[in-house]
């Protein structure tokens, strides 16, 4: 056999590079006074072991005829040899490109850049094996080669929360993919088989598969197809990292639903462009959703797209709607183009508060905001979060007046009516249009407290079903019951309780002498009625409610012989 024969030509590379990687050693643990990294000489050791695993494997597996004939052709057998042999080689490129991160500086950047030399040498050879033309037709050209960059992983932006699965049968592989995207930052697991693969993307929460195709159990074809079946491909990404580079894989790949293709030995780079790219598709899904639910609502939205055509379930939750006063006036006075800009500022405020108190937003309409607690998570303390998120917009209106009042000419308010109980919850939308949300009585009753705010001249009020839901601990003395009121389309009446973050002694004396009043007036004794709205006027004689039930009391008692209706229908809606 020639001197000059690929193989032994492959061969002396090999032993030129156990070489290099015995003198990089060396040099960095004697030569210099500051000891190596513990991943520095990781990656060493890897490479060493790697090295002596590539030799071995290239004396005994690759047969020099598989070089040297004019009539070759290449068959699943040289094919697999090629496959085999280039997982080998990424054995060797992955730590190698690692170390030119860790040695930026000379002498050991230029002894990396030559092990990374070395190595496209071998692969070229590798690349030849079985071909006449020393390349397979329809074969993929060398990825990755060319200037190498010596700078380090940068952590990615979506690495805090993106999980990402390695599925390689290679136990080298796995370290070395798992290392590279545990330095960005990802979450790794790693698994064996293509079956443990399957696994990991139905029970766990992951967003990114990273995928060999040939593998025990089930191959990464099999793998493919099977979550094209069962509908995991739309909401997890694979990216096939494999040692065929052959464009049929890649196409086959491509078809049955993978992202991308990455032949091995994969180039970090590359490898950590095309992981932040999967995954920042993923993370514009992701965004979309982030528009009506909280974050982390968002992401498992995302993730099980099964979610969003979910049929309706009957859940309990609390509603919300929040109305901004003087809409019509602001928007003639000070035209469109500054209504819009201030009515977005108001609903960004408004909607940022929902989704910090894990809310979801389920619409507006015109000059209203529409927000719902309780679903699709079970959240037992839904009342409390949408009364917390209520009194936050109230809290807003100085800031919001010292912003724009200057600039419409109008105070901006808001009326708020919050109602709890059971509602049909799912997507209300159309197949082009999601929408999820509740739908019921619950819904409709919640509307209609918020429209009876504008009548009771008060800003929040909530029913009595939201009442019974707050926590044991919630201050009883925030809670002012008005009335109970009949409201229009709604045959039950509703019980009514304003919510504020008043208190202290001006606030309690109204709130006492206001339930005195309207709980003698409910049993009947207007004189007692009478008499606790004759002190409460003496101090508060703007109070809305207070004003209401005054009227009430003074119709019932000029007129005696008509039977008491203590439920006030209200108006209008």
């Amino acid at each position: 056999m020639s001197p000059t024969h690929p193989k032994d030509l492959l061969l002396q590379h090999l032993c030129g590079l156990r070489d290099q990687i015995h003198a990089l050693e060396h040099g960095l643990t004697t030569g210099t006074d500051t000891p190596p990294e513990e991943k520095v000489l990781r990656y060493l050791s890897r490479m060493k072991e790697a090295v002596a695993q590539t030799s071995h494997f290239v004396s005994a597996d690759l047969s020099s005829e598989g070089w040297n004939s004019s009539g070759a052709v290449d068959t699943d057998t040289t094919r697999a040899v090629r496959h085999d042999a280039r997982n080998h080689l990424n054995h060797l490129s992955g730590p190698a490109q690692m170390l030119l991160r860790c040695l930026p500086d000379e002498p050991w950047a230029s002894a990396t850049q030559r092990m990374r030399d070395t190595l496209d040498a071998c692969l070229e050879l590798i690349d030849a094996y079985g071909s006449s033309t020393g390349e397979p037709q329809g074969f993929l050209g060398v990825l990755g080669r060319g200037e190498e960059t010596s700078a380090p992983l940068r952590l990615a932006h979506d690495a805090v929360s993106a999980s990402i699965v390695v599925a390689d049968d290679d136990p080298l592989n796995r370290e070395n993919l798992s290392d590279v995207l545990t330095q960005m930052g990802y979450q790794v697991t790693a698994v064996e088989d293509g079956e443990a693969a399957l696994k990991a993307v139905a029970t766990g929460d992951h967003d990114l598969l990273l995928l060999d195709l040939e593998m025990p159990k089930f191959s990464g074809f099999e793998v493919l197809e099977q979550l094209a079946r069962n509908g995991h491909l739309q909401h997890t990404p694979v990216l096939v990292v494999t040692g065929q580079r052959l464009v049929d894989a890649a196409v086959r790949c491509i078809a049955l639903g993978a992202d991308d293709f990455i032949p091995k030995p994969f180039h970090v780079d590359l490898l950590a462009a095309r992981v932040k790219s999967s995954l920042e598709r993923k993370r514009l899904r992701q965004k979309e959703f982030e528009q009506f639910f909280p974050a982390d609502l968002a992401r498992e939205f995302a993730r099980h797209p099964d979610l969003r055509n979910m049929d309706g379930r009957a859940v309990d939750v609390s509603v919300l709607f929040c109305d901004i006063r003087g809409f019509s006036t602001v928007s003639e006075k000070a035209g469109p183009e500054v209504t819009v800009r201030w009515l977005r500022a108001i609903m960004n405020k408004l909607s940022n508060l929902v989704i910090e108190h894990d809310g979801v937003l389920v619409d507006y309409a015109g000059d209203e905001l529409f927000a719902m607690w309780g679903a699709p998570r079970e959240c037992p303390d839904h009342a409390d979060r949408a009364c917390n998120a209520a009194l936050g917009m109230l809290a807003l209106v100085d800031e919001l007046n010292a912003e724009w009042q200057a600039t419409v000419g109008f105070t901006t308010d808001f009326g708020i009516g919050i109602n709890s109980g059971r509602a049909l919850v799912g997507n209300i939308g159309t197949d082009r249009k999601f929408k999820y949300g509740p739908l019921g009585n619950t819904v409709n009753l919640g509307s209609r407290v918020q429209g009876a705010t504008k009548y009771l001249r008060t800003r929040l009020l909530i029913t009595g079903e939201t009442r019974r839901r707050l926590s044991p601990d919630w201050d009883p003395a925030s809670l002012r019951k008005i009335c109970h009121v009949k409201v229009q389309n709604i045959a039950a009446p509703v019980e009514l309780y304003q919510l504020t973050s008043q208190s202290g002694p001006q606030w309690e004396v109204l709130r006492t002498l206001y339930e005195k009043a309207i709980h003698a007036f409910e049993a009947g004794n207007l004189a007692e009625s009478d008499l606790a709205m004759g002190e409460l006027f003496q101090h508060f004689p703007d109070d809305g409610p207070g004003r209401l039930l005054n009227l009430r009391v003074a119709e019932a008692m000029l007129t005696p012989e008509a039977p008491l209706d203590f439920v006030w229908t209200l108006p209008g809606k």
